[in-house]
């Protein structure tokens, strides 16, 4: 899949692809890891990498690494520097790809090594509306726009679709699940020399998504305002304030509670369900 050229305002810190680099690898120059220095721009793409496990429907991966980026600055992320990432850019907006899958990995992370400034920032920035997910907003665009009526997943029965679908819808910058580390990154937690070339393509592959991701919401949030317009006088001052745009914020944190109600379970009384049967 050949990869999209970015935007203008994203190229002041990149370099030029090199022909015949596989579709999977990233063109343009970042940090690796990260130099500790807080990204300027007001909105951050952030995605974590983790550990693979067939079946997440009720387990948490254990993290390997984090990614983000500004569009002007993109860095890859130790799992050790989440925590001084999350205090540095509490202030920001984060935006991330179904975001409430990467919330309770740097969650359970924050929790196992007693971080709790990092995890107080992290549940604060959820609580604040700070944190977005381009994979709900496209839903939300396609469904106010009526394209939602023929964009069912048959297989899943969801209106979710993956980034790269969703790059691909947008015309953004290209992203490819077909490479052949995407599930192979609990090797990195064996390796501490992550300047070694044999290991870049881990690097390549983790970047592009939140560069694809912030593209995406670059595109999607001026959809959704076009869309929103005219209704403005019909809702009270602050309802996109209070819920987001075509209630993408309320929709972020239903998310993440939903994630955490996946990952426990429903408890079930059986001697209450019996004694209502028999009633």
């Amino acid at each position: 899949m050949a990869r999209k050229k970015p935007s203008s305002s994203s190229a002041a810190t990149t370099q030029t692809k090199e022909e015949g680099l596989p579709a999977w690898a990233f063109p343009y120059a970042y940090e690796l890891p990260w130099d500790g220095k807080p990204l300027a721009g007001a909105t951050i793409a952030f995605d974590t990498e983790t550990t693979y496990i067939p079946d997440l429907s009720d387990t948490i991966p254990e993290v390997v690494l984090g990614s983000a980026t500004d569009g002007q600055r993109h860095v890859i992320l130790r799992r050790e520097q989440l925590g001084p990432f999350i205090r540095a850019h509490q202030d920001r907006q984060f935006v991330g790809h179904n975001i409430a899958f990467d919330f309770w990995v740097i969650e359970d992370w924050l929790k196992k090594e007693n971080l709790a400034s990092a995890r107080a920032a992290w549940w604060n920035m959820a609580d604040k509306k700070q944190l977005h997910d381009t994979m709900l907003m496209d839903i939300l665009v396609r469904i106010a726009t009526g394209e939602a009526a023929s964009g069912v997943d048959e297989k899943e029965r969801s209106l979710r679709r993956s980034l790269d679908k969703v790059a691909a819808a947008w015309d953004c910058f290209s992203v490819t699940k077909d490479n052949p580390y995407r599930l192979t990154f609990a090797k990195l937690l064996d390796e501490q020399d992550w300047t070694d070339p044999k290991l870049k393509g881990y690097f390549d592959y983790s970047i592009g998504d939140p560069f694809a991701t912030l593209e995406i919401w670059n595109k999607l949030v001026p959809v959704a305002e076009k869309i929103v317009k005219p209704f403005m006088k019909q809702f009270w001052g602050g309802a996109v304030k209070d819920y987001g745009l075509l209630t993408e914020s309320l929709q972020t944190q239903s998310a993440i509670a939903l994630r955490r109600l996946t990952l426990n379970g429903l408890g079930f009384d059986h001697a209450l369900a019996a004694s209502q049967e028999a009633a």
